[in-house]
């Protein structure tokens, strides 16, 4: 379904080549499915295209770790337990 996904937000965003969402949209679903190389020049265009207020949650959706990520382990400090840097999100 995620191919159905991509397909509409590429019509809305042929229709609407201002309208930052359906590129915002796309760039999510590619970066759901691993694909973050593609997905990042996505979210700059849509960063680009959107009004100020939403160009921060734009930038933190990119810069998120997304949703099947593995946590990273990051050690303490003083040799304490590694704590993990991202909580993994369960799969539906």
């Amino acid at each position: 379904r995620f191919d159905e996904a991509i397909a509409v937000f590429d019509e809305a965003a042929k229709s609407n080549k201002q309208d930052f969402r359906p590129i915002l949209g796309k760039a999510l679903i590619l970066k759901d499915q691993g694909k973050t190389d593609a997905a990042k020049p996505l979210f700059a265009s849509a960063a680009e295209l959107a009004p100020a207020q939403f160009k921060d949650q734009i930038n933190q959706l990119a810069s998120a770790p997304s949703p099947g990520a593995s946590p990273t382990i990051v050690p303490s400090p003083a040799g304490g337990a590694p704590t993990p840097s991202a909580s993994p999100t369960p799969k539906p």
